[in-house]
């Protein structure tokens, strides 16, 4: 016969055995949602970072297509849905919603995007939660080719062989209209295609300019310019050089040829009696 002990303690080591079991069971289950957890906390700081990835490419690209090829808020809006589309296209970004701020772009001539897209994550065994996550990036607006025709500009103001003449104003000498077209045809990127191929008037030039990527809001102070703006009032037009100073064609001083007197096409302290601000890229 089997000793009543023996039984006694098989049984015990039985539920004993069983403890640990659960207890291991428990414990593994435990460790397996722990992992889950830094799972879909790598997988939502790695979607978060992503789409921050994405909204500073999309300011970028978008403010460098500003740059070069100018517009307005609503062609600014078309390239970032353009660039948002190619990324989700090439990605997993899978960005659900982007907005372009209109009054960072009118105001500050800066590009802020804002991305949003909806991440599931698992709360238990059965729910999931939807994870809203936002993004913002900007970049500012700076035309490199505003810096290449202002400093035509000033040398140009500086060489006395270049003088002001109404009657001659296709070079060598220049009226005040005729020094900001070839400013911009010789050192601004523009083509005689998009500005004309004879110098525009100060009586049609706004809409040109308007037309090629240049914004026009009223003038308010001099410090409020920036290198590269165009500056119009009836029947005049200089080039905000910076530092509180013009470059610009004034007068014929002594019906010659060239310029005698340092005076008819030169670079001076600026005034405050403009109209109109055409500024490259936007305001």
């Amino acid at each position: 016969m089997i000793d009543i002990n023996y039984k006694k303690r098989i049984k015990k080591r039985l539920k004993k055995g069983n403890g640990v079991l659960i207890f291991g069971s428990f414990f593994m289950i435990l460790i397996l949602m722990i992992v889950i957890m830094f799972a879909q906390i790598f997988t939502m700081r790695q979607s978060a970072l992503d789409l921050q990835n994405a909204a500073d490419s999309i300011s970028d690209g978008t403010a460098t297509y500003l740059q070069s090829e100018g517009g307005n808020y609503e062609d600014a809006q078309k390239q970032a849905v353009k660039l948002k589309n190619m990324i989700n296209s090439n990605t997993k970004a899978n960005i659900k919603k982007l907005t372009v701020n209109k009054s960072s772009l009118e105001n500050d001539n800066i590009v802020s995007v804002k991305l949003e897209k909806k991440f599931k994550y698992n709360t238990s065994e059965t729910k999931t939660k939807l994870l809203h996550i936002k993004r913002i990036a900007a970049t500012e607006i700076t035309s490199g080719y505003a810096s290449g025709y202002v400093q035509w500009a000033i040398d140009f103001a500086s060489d006395n062989s270049h003088g002001y003449s109404q009657a001659n104003r296709t070079l060598p000498d220049v009226d005040c209209s005729s020094f900001v077209y070839y400013s911009l045809i010789n050192a601004g990127g523009f083509t005689t295609a998009q500005l004309g191929a004879y110098p525009f008037t100060t009586a049609d030039m706004g809409g040109i300019l308007q037309r090629n990527g240049f914004r026009q809001f009223p003038f308010t102070s001099v410090a409020d310019l920036k290198e590269g703006d165009i500056l119009w009032r009836f029947g005049h037009t200089e080039i905000y050089v910076g530092n509180g100073q013009n470059a610009g064609a004034h007068s014929n001083y002594d019906g010659k040829q060239g310029d005698s007197s340092g005076e008819e096409v030169n670079v001076k302290e600026t005034r405050t009696n403009w109209q109109y601000v055409y500024r490259l890229g936007g305001k």
